[in-house]
């Protein structure tokens, strides 16, 4: 699949990347067209065809592929995500459903004859209440497609259908907690142990049971600690049967104490950006070239933190933060919910199920400190206190490593701040209704603001930025120049570095990136223009500004700011 290890090591995987039929279908039909007229490549969005640029409907997908075997075997087909709704067939047989743009998941069909089958997906981009998670006034595109890659393996007899390896710090040791379990659908019989290894040296055996499950806690002895400046990773092996789990982790721990961020009990300052998922030759279906180049310019930056907006990454990228040292926030895929959507089972049930997934499939990167439950919702409604807390507690019972944050913009009268760990806040002074001889005293105000209302808690500034057009400048203030976006993002940072109660700042955005057409009377282009570099990444005034921002030093933090 892509990323940089591979979790199975001792299967094969079958890359289904390529070229792809296609065809668009009703928003009304539910199954696959037997007629396919045009191709598309995998990954890839449909977007990414002149045709089929602002094509909100269904799409079909489908290709060959070849099961080599000398007898019928045993499959998992993968998808790293489909964008956003899937439906699945393999051959006349429907696999099933799965709802969520950004997150993997797969199918297991047994017996499948050697020789030629087709997979077909159809998938669906459009908005209304099958799609609870994502509306049509938000602001970035929402993409049609598979947008990420596919494959599929041929499994053992016994196989290892899901393993997780957690750091553990206890009286000053490092342990590792490993969990097992262990399928089939030829046998009952499971193999009686599974053997834990961390770069290759035996760490020891753990006991399966009779359902295939099985676990342990393993001393670790001395070792590296993950940090931005030395990122130093372990891969962990679990191998049963005749399979191999295999994973990349890193030993480090995120507190907080008071104002601080601690990271290996050490207070950290996040610098870093808002980054979309974006190219405007491939949509959201960024290939790998794009994430290694985007790694290469943040480490240019001075960055050391990425705010994952707005919507679980790619783990190929989160493999890259991983290695270059680079803390990560990922989140949700929300933008603005209301109170209805807070209060709407659908909602909760999508988001529930996001949060389970997510964590499921990132939590062994090092690089995520923080897990994002909202962006700008409605948090000075009464619903929202009962909801965010419903979605921090599960983030907590599935994850106890991690800190808990939203983006908060109603801080004034947020009832939900006691759920979160971090306390962030959008703040967009100098731009929405103000300019920038308005900006020291609205800054002003919000930190007097934390300082009553969020007392004692770490805080980030989650957004803040104003847009401007590659190659537009002048001698005044002007919106929508380089030199008034450029300055109004120094100051601000600069306002947080002295502070003494920000712990950390993520500018908005990382590059410019395209957003609904519903909005272009205040997005040019019908992109959102606030990157500090242009869609193709060419820097602008911005991009110098905040690199020799975050050079100079942060007021030391303290616990009565």
């Amino acid at each position: 699949m892509g990323r940089v290890i591979s979790n199975s090591p001792k299967r094969i995987c079958h890359s289904l990347d390529g070229v792809w039929e296609f065809e668009p279908v009703a928003a009304t039909c539910n199954d696959k067209p037997s007629v396919f007229n045009e191709k598309l490549p995998v990954p890839g969005v449909w977007e990414s065809a002149f045709k089929y640029f602002s094509y909100r409907g269904q799409g079909a997908y489908r290709r060959e592929f070849e099961v080599v075997a000398d007898k019928p075997a045993d499959l998992r087909i993968v998808f790293e995500a489909v964008s956003h709704t899937a439906r699945v067939w393999l051959d006349d047989e429907f696999l099933g459903e799965h709802y969520g743009a950004h997150t993997a998941f797969e199918f297991y069909c047994r017996d499948v004859a050697p020789g030629a089958h087709t997979l077909t997906v159809l998938a669906d981009n459009t908005f209304g209440p099958h799609n609870p998670l994502t509306k049509a006034t938000q602001d970035v595109y929402t993409y049609g497609g598979i947008p990420r890659p596919v494959c599929f393996e041929i499994l053992p007899e016994v196989f290892i259908a899901h393993a997780c390896a957690t750091p553990l710090k206890e009286d000053d040791e490092w342990h590792l907690q490993v969990a097992v379990r262990l399928e089939s659908m030829k046998t009952n019989s499971m193999p009686s142990t599974a053997v834990v290894t961390m770069n290759e040296e035996r760490l020891g055996e753990m006991h399966i049971g009779l359902d295939g499950s099985g676990g342990g806690i393993f001393n670790v002895g001395n070792v590296n600690l993950w940090y931005p400046s030395s990122p130093s990773l372990y891969t962990v092996s679990v191998t049963a049967g005749g399979d191999v789990w295999r994973e990349r982790i890193g030993f480090r721990t995120i507190s907080t104490q008071g104002r601080k961020l601690l990271l290996n009990g050490e207070p950290i300052v996040l610098q870093g950006v808002n980054r979309h998922e974006f190219h405007p030759d491939s949509g959201s279906a960024l290939p790998p070239v794009v994430h290694f180049r985007d790694i290469e310019i943040l480490k240019r930056l001075g960055a050391n933190f990425v705010r994952g907006s707005h919507y679980p990454n790619d783990p190929l990228f989160l493999d890259l933060c991983d290695e270059n040292g680079i803390l990560f926030w990922e989140e949700l895929s929300h933008w603005q919910p209301d109170a209805e959507d807070m209060a709407s089972e659908a909602f909760r049930r999508a988001s529930l199920n996001e949060i389970a997934e997510m964590v499921g499939q990132h939590r062994h990167h090092p690089c995520i400190i923080l897990w994002g439950m909202m962006n700008e919702a409605e948090t000075n409604a009464p619903v929202a206190k009962e909801t965010i807390k419903l979605f921090a507690d599960r983030f907590r019972e599935l994850d106890p490593t991690r800190l808990v944050t939203y983006a908060c913009n109603h801080l004034d009268d947020d009832v939900a701040l006691e759920s979160a760990d971090v306390v962030s806040v959008n703040l967009y002074p100098g731009w929405y209704g103000s300019g920038l001889d308005d900006v020291d005293e609205a800054v002003a105000r919000t930190l007097a603001t934390l300082k009553s209302r969020a007392p004692g808690k770490p805080v980030i500034f989650s957004e803040f930025g104003a847009a401007a057009l590659k190659g537009v400048r002048s001698f005044e203030p002007r919106k929508w120049t380089e030199d008034y976006q450029s300055e109004l993002i120094r100051r601000i940072v600069s306002l947080a570095q002295a502070s003494g109660v920000v712990s950390g700042a993520a500018a908005w955005q990382y590059c410019d990136a395209r957003t609904s057409s519903d909005r272009s009377l205040d997005r040019p282009r019908e992109y959102n223009n606030k990157g500090i570099l242009t869609e193709n990444r060419d820097p602008k005034l911005a991009f110098h500004a905040l690199r020799e921002q975050f050079k100079k030093p942060w007021a030391i933090l303290t616990d009565e700011a």
